[in-house]
């Protein structure tokens, strides 16, 4: 947990309401805020002794000594941080996986971010309640509930939290979307009804058939385009694709790889994947 409102309402709503639940309190330090961050760790330490729970700290310059060196894609790879740390945690403990903080807000902001991005229409899902990564279930479930109404929550049991003033940094795009939304509260609506479309058209997709590695081009070629996009995604991310690598222009090379005859025979994906089409078939193989 990181001492913001959303996971210090969710650690004292689950110790109030599910006795069936034993917590592990488990916190990164990114060391990136000096004393500020010190004060986060303390302050999530501190709270976990009140509740007699047991904490774990992770620190970054000790998951990830190289962090310094590279300046490409930082909140991704302090992400990868942060879920690696929990998947070792729940191997470590036995656990039965990772409850995260996400809120409705969170929500809303993530599909407002990706809509400016251009992402693929799947991603207007927003993010999942549930994920697994690594055979690590991670759970949100707060993804329903609003911001104001935690921190309410927070307010009704005299519970403080801490502030992290990134969040209000105006070079963070999070940052400068969350300061959009609250100027033009009904948006934030408008984009959990987006988000939750999305999330309808998701499960559908996902009873759909799973293509195999090798497949008929029409099994994907013959399917409606929004289908197709959500399958072709799937496939790839299935054969070791990373998901932030497949934009919209990747996933359409491999439907008119199984359109278009014209189209090349042979390309590479991202995650050194080779997709081949021949005799009316799409195969794929790992690049050497």
């Amino acid at each position: 947990m990181s001492g913001g409102s959303d996971s210090v309402a969710l650690l004292r709503l689950i110790t109030q309401h599910r006795r069936d639940i034993t917590p592990i309190v488990a916190h990164v330090d990114h060391q990136l805020r000096g004393a500020e961050s010190d004060a986060d760790a303390e302050f999530v330490r501190s709270l976990a002794g009140q509740l007699k729970l047991h904490f774990e700290i992770g620190k970054r310059r000790e998951l990830d000594p190289t962090f310094d060196q590279s300046k490409a894609n930082r909140a991704a790879r302090l992400r990868l941080i942060r879920q690696r740390f929990f998947i070792d945690l729940v191997k470590r403990f036995g656990a039965r996986g990772v409850l995260l903080a996400h809120q409705a807000d969170d929500q809303a902001e993530t599909v407002l971010l990706r809509l400016l991005r251009g992402g693929e229409l799947s991603a207007l899902a927003g993010i999942r309640r549930q994920t697994t990564i690594r055979s690590t279930t991670f759970c949100r479930p707060l993804l329903s509930v609003r911001r104001a109404k935690l921190e309410a929550f927070l307010g009704s049991i005299r519970q403080p939290w801490q502030i992290d003033s990134s969040n209000l940094s105006p070079g963070s795009p999070r940052a400068r979307v969350r300061q959009l939304l609250s100027k033009n509260p009904s948006w934030t609506d408008a984009l959990l009804t987006i988000a939750r479309a999305g999330m309808m058209l998701d499960r559908s997709v996902e009873g759909a058939k799973i293509l195999e590695a090798s497949f008929e081009a029409k099994a994907l070629g013959e399917l409606p385009d929004i289908i197709a996009r959500r399958i072709a995604r799937r496939w790839l991310m299935n054969h070791g694709s990373p998901a932030d690598a497949l934009t919209s222009k990747v996933v359409s090379q491999l439907i008119e790889m199984s359109r278009d005859r014209a189209a090349p025979s042979r390309q590479s994906f991202p995650g050194g994947l080779l997709v081949e089409r021949a005799s009316g078939w799409i195969r794929c193989q790992r690049q050497s």
